[in-house]
């Protein structure tokens, strides 16, 4: 499995326990995505029609990550500011997702 959804599982996850978040996990993978989006012109999301059902919604949030920090990019967002980007789009349907 793609590291990056299970990172974002872990997380959602822990919130769903009332644990404490994979903060460390969760900055590293923002960072990872910024560093990512950086040097590409043009990033390819993930199928995420392609993964299991209970996967699907940890791969849409690493998409709107990705999607957000390219938009983030063109607006020459700095590095620090391309973090909270990324670390908000992942959690943008935390609530949502964790009403089952």
């Amino acid at each position: 499995m793609d590291r990056r959804i299970d990172v974002v599982e872990q997380s959602f996850d822990a919130v769903r326990k009332k644990e404490e978040l994979p903060l460390r996990s969760l900055f590293k993978l923002a960072v990872k995505l910024v560093d990512e989006v950086k040097k590409r012109k043009v990033l390819a999301v993930i199928p995420a029609t392609s993964l299991e059902m209970d996967m699907q919604p940890y791969a849409h949030a690493v998409n709107v990550a990705l999607l957000s920090l390219q938009l983030g990019k063109k607006l020459n967002f700095n590095d620090l500011q391309l973090r909270d980007v990324a670390i908000g789009a992942l959690f943008h349907d935390l609530g949502q997702r964790n009403r089952r």
